[in-house]
């Protein structure tokens, strides 16, 4: 995974115009109700890789569902993504995701995505 898959993840997560969370208020990596709204981790998963994990058996956060199916490294997992998954969960709007979440990959050390 490349600085830019992140950073195209993002602007799909702008594009679409809304965070992807549900109406009781929890993350979705895809809505039940219109399957192209996604959260920002959504974005880099398949439409069945969505499914499992919004399923999945313990929790969906992305370290819990990356140890279950073995998606991504673990530690790109644990110490990217996650916190790419937390600023679109406790983000208020698009806006201030997108905000956050550009500078936050902007500033990795290129060592990650090596």
């Amino acid at each position: 995974m490349t600085r830019e898959d992140l950073l195209e993840a993002i602007k799909k997560v702008e594009e679409q115009g809304q965070l992807g969370i549900s109406e009781e208020g929890g993350c979705k990596y895809a809505q039940p109700n219109d399957l192209s709204i996604n959260c920002v981790v959504g974005k880099l998963l398949t439409p069945f890789q969505r499914e499992q994990a919004d399923n999945h058996y313990a929790d969906s956060a992305i370290e819990s569902v990356n140890l279950t199916y073995g998606w991504f490294d673990q530690n790109f997992a644990d110490y990217v993504l996650a916190p790419l998954q937390k600023m679109h969960d406790q983000s208020v709007d698009v806006e201030q995701f997108v905000k956050e979440s550009t500078a936050f990959v902007k500033g990795l050390n290129d060592e990650v995505f090596n």
